[in-house]
Formats: structure tokens, sequence, C-alpha cells
């Protein structure tokens, strides 16, 4: 049995009860450990746990086999109740009122000995990653007003094991660590991955900057030894049907250099960038840049920028939205100021997913990327636009900055005459692009021979001239055409195939539009592509056009 792989275990107890995989535990050995490792390596659980999960998670043998936690905040306090010291049915009305947890946690008392010394060791001995959400303050209140829950957030940390814990992602409000349910002084010697969401359940009364400063600083700093990669997403939420800005200035003004960062992502929200202090961001970037592999920068509009005054009788927004201009002048998209010698990986954001092509900052994209490497065995191999949408010149115009001709040594041999020979270390793109002209992929196929992943995603649709105006189609390269309706599909379809590309995957999404016969196009553009080993063709629809 141990020779199965662990995927075909996986199938078998898909569908089998915790209660019955626990229950496994006297008839085989080698049955058991499959059985648990298959079922409890990786918890990814929403609502209200099932409380034979409470009584498999009692077994040392089970918990100690589980590789990583996702829950939410329901999950969170469940998770705690396991953490109390004793279950009093008598003297808690909260636990009368659930009787589903009473009874699971009067079976773990039975089971495991709710022995204190038991308890307070490290039950997830194995654990490697960790996600905490808590999606609404609504669901926070409660909660934090149950101080047996509150004590007990200590236990729980104490279960997980900071030997092999590597990822951490809590996306909780700042309250969170504002009333110490994630422990003051928290250390995880093993931690190399960290993200962090920056929100406050009470933006009126909370002075999430403090917090910036005295609890999520110190906890970055406390990990500066052992981080590879720090991800920061600012959210900006509604309290009471206002947008409340925040930002992440405070947080960089605090935190120290980590000498192992290799990967760093910020999504921020700015009001305009003079408004807004983005010297310490810039500082952190600076500071690491000759380390950095990978680089995320989204810098997008505030929510404010969307929200019309109603004092103004004009219609016009409180906030205007900030351009490229205000963008230019900022040390960030200077390469003679910040450079990225290392960089492999950029994913770059401006504005937001809704803007018009011709509003792309292009000239301040170029800039920065003149900071990246573009030498053999150093060089930007994964590239990522996919959150604004470009016009396919000005992508042409990005993606030709890594496509270089390489001239070999003159000849005067007739055999063997000087061709020039086009070098791209680019090997992943995901891009998005308000249309594609015909001859985009084939540019694509030319420029970057080495590519081996290409996402597209499609904004925007052509109507044909002529007789047949009604016919919605686009064009994704010189040979293809995709009509509405898939008969007849002319010969022109397959003039040009893609057999030198050495692609290997192609995602194409399509927005905005639901076509009824995507099996076809996905026959289409198999044989166009016969290298492609994994074909994604998917459309999403955001409003139905009419062509009547």
């Amino acid at each position: 049995m141990k020779d199965l792989p662990f995927e075909i275990w996986s199938q078998i107890y898909s569908h089998l009860p915790p209660s019955q995989v626990s229950r496994l535990c006297g008839v085989n050995r080698a049955f058991f450990e499959c059985a648990m490792s298959a079922k409890y390596r990786d918890l990814h659980v929403g609502g209200i746990i099932d409380e034979d999960l409470y009584v498999a998670l009692a077994n040392p043998a089970v918990s100690s086999r589980v590789h990583s936690i996702s829950l939410d905040i329901l999950n969170f306090k469940t998770f705690l109740l396991l953490s109390t010291e004793k279950f009093l049915p008598d003297k808690d009305v909260q636990f009368k009122q659930e009787g589903s947890l009473r009874l699971g946690r009067l079976r773990i008392s039975t089971f495991h000995g709710a022995d204190k010394q038991d308890l307070d060791r490290e039950r997830f001995r194995v654990l490697k990653s960790l996600t905490i959400s808590i999606g609404s303050v609504y669901h926070y209140v409660p909660f934090r007003q149950q101080p047996y829950l509150v004590r007990s957030a200590q236990r729980f940390w104490r279960s997980i094991g900071y030997s092999s814990l590597t990822s951490l992602d809590l996306s909780v409000p700042i309250e969170v660590y504002r009333d110490d349910l994630i422990p003051p002084d928290i250390h995880i010697s093993t931690l190399c991955n960290l993200t962090l969401h920056i929100w406050s359940g009470y933006a009126a009364t909370t002075d999430y900057r403090l917090q910036l400063s005295t609890k999520l600083a110190p906890f970055i700093n406390r990990h500066s030894a052992s981080l590879l990669r720090l991800s920061i997403i600012v959210e900006e939420a509604y309290f009471r049907s206002v947008p409340y800005y925040y930002s992440s200035s405070t947080l960089f003004e605090h935190v120290k250099a980590l000498p192992r960062l290799e990967a760093f992502s910020i999504r921020e929200p700015l009001l305009t960038p003079s408004q807004t202090d983005l010297a310490y961001l810039e500082r952190f970037i600076r500071t690491h840049s000759r380390q950095l592999k990978e680089l995320a920068l989204h810098l997008l509009h505030s929510l404010h920028h969307d929200r019309w005054s109603l004092e103004n009788d004009g219609g016009t927004p409180s906030v205007h939205k900030f351009t490229a201009s205000d963008l230019e002048g900022l040390p960030l998209f200077d390469p003679t100021s910040i450079s990225f010698p290392l960089l492999q990986k950029l994913d770059f954001a401006v504005f937001g997913d809704h803007t018009a092509p011709s509003e792309f900052p292009l000239a301040l994209y170029l800039r920065l990327l003149r900071g990246t490497p573009k030498f053999p065995g150093s060089s930007l191999t994964h590239l990522t636009l996919r959150h604004n949408q470009l016009d396919s010149q000005d992508a042409l115009t990005i993606l030709r900055q890594f496509s270089t001709q390489t001239q070999p040594r003159s000849s005067t041999s007739i055999l063997r005459p000087t061709v020039s020979h086009t070098t791209s270390f680019l090997v992943e793109v995901s891009i998005s692009v308000a249309h594609l002209q015909p001859s985009f992929l084939r540019s694509l196929e030319e420029g970057l021979p080495r590519l081996r992943k290409l996402e597209l995603d499609i904004w925007r649709f052509k109507l044909d001239e002529g007789p047949s105006a009604k016919t919605l189609r686009y064009t994704s390269s010189r040979a293809i055409i995709f009509l509405k309706d898939p008969a007849p599909i002319e010969d022109q379809l397959l003039q040009h195939t893609f057999r030198e590309w050495d692609l290997r995957r192609l995602m194409i999404t399509i927005r905005g539009f639901v076509e009824r016969h995507g099996h076809v196009r996905r026959e289409v553009l198999a044989s166009v592509f016969p290298n492609v080993e994994e074909l994604v063709y998917e459309m999403r629809e955001i409003q139905m056009l009419s062509l009547e």
C-alpha cells in the first residue's frame, strides 16, 4: 500500500468522512498512515468545522501530518476552542448554545485527556503553511468580545510547530495586532514567506499608523534573518459607506533591512504621489534592489478617486486621479537611482484594471525596465502586465526590449552565409491587451523564441466591415480568424502554424463576451500551436454585447 502514489490515496479518501478514516487506525498501520497523509495534509476549510475533524486533530498521529492550514474567522474561533484548558459546559453559556461544539470538545477531552501539559505542546509539528483570514470586522467583533477565546490565542500559537512553519499569510484587520491575538513577541525562526494585509475594522477610531510602527514593523524585523519573500497588501475599506485610505509609509519607515530578501510585493492605493509619502517605500526598495530577484509593484488609484462628492453640484470626484506625469518625478522610476541587477520576475500595475490603453504610462515603464538586467545568465525571465489594458503596439514595444539580434562573424563562404539570430531570455509572459492585431503572435514568435508560457487577456473585439458587419470576430495572428459562428472555418486559419515556437503553455482569456463554440476555437488553436502541451481557452462575461 505504501507504494501507491499520494495522488491515488487522495482520490480514494476524498469521499470518506474523517470518522471512518480515524477508525482505520486499528486495521492496518500502513493503511492508516497513507489515509492520514491523504486526508489531512492540507486543511482548507470554510464555515463550521465538522466535529469529527476535532476528534481526528486531537490525535497526534493525525495533527502531526498536517502541512498547511487555511481558515477563516469561524474556523479560527474553533481552533482556539481546541486550545482551551478545560471544557466546562455547565459554567459556560456560550458552549451551551453550541451543542455540536460541546460534543466535539467532550470527545476531545475523552480521547486526548484534555491535559494542560498535552495541550501546551506543539500539536501541528510539521505545519509549513498557515493562512488566517477575517473577511469583515463584523465577524471579528463578537469574537473579540469573548475573553476566554482571546486567552486561548497564545495556546493556539503554541500548538504550531515553529521549527517547521515557512509560510504565513495574515489577512486580518489591524485590531487583531492591537488586541494581541497574534502574540507581540512571536518569532518563527524558519519563516521564509510572509504576507500581511493592512486594513482597519474601525478606521474612524483605530490609529492604524501606531499599530504599523509598534506591531507590524517589529513583527517583520524579528524575522529579518529568515525572510526570503515579503508581500504587503494595503486594502482600502468602507466604514459606514465612507472609504478609508491607508498608507504603508509608517510601516516602511520602521522596517529594517532584510539581508536575505529575494522577493518583494507591494499593492498600495494612492491618493496622489505628491500627497502620499512614498519616500520610505522607495528607501526600502532601494536598500534591497541589488538583491531582489522578484518584484511586484502595484500603485493603484484610491477608492476616493471613484467617490462622487455630494457637495459638488458639478458631479466631480472628491479627489482627482493622478496620472503618469505625477509619477515621473519619483526616484523609483529613475534607473540611475534604483536598479535591479539580479531581477528575474517583474509584475507591474498602475492606476487600475479598467483604465483605457491610452492611459498606460509606456515611457515610465520603459524607464523602469532600463534598470533591469538583459544579459545571459542574469536577465529578466518572467514578465507580468495583466492588470492594465495595453494597446497591442505598446505591448510589442515592451516585449521588444528583451529581444536582441545576434550577428555572427561574417563569412565569405557561399555554403555558410551570414545569418542573424534573435535572442531573448524571457520564458514566461502574462499580458493584457485591449485587442489583438493580426501580426501580434507572429511577432512574439519571432522576437521571443525561448518563450515557454504565454497568458493573454483580451478585452476588446472588432466588428467586420462590409456585408458581414454583424459578425463579431477578433484576430490572434496573421492567419487565425475566429468567428462567432464556427462554420465554415476558412482555409486561411491554418496558413501559418507555429511549429518553430517552443511554447509549452498557452492561456487565452476573452473578457466581455461568452462564446457558444469555444471547443471549436480550442481545436483550431491546438492545430495551429502543435508544441503546446497545456492549452487553456476561456471566456469571462462582463456584459453581453448586442450585435443586432
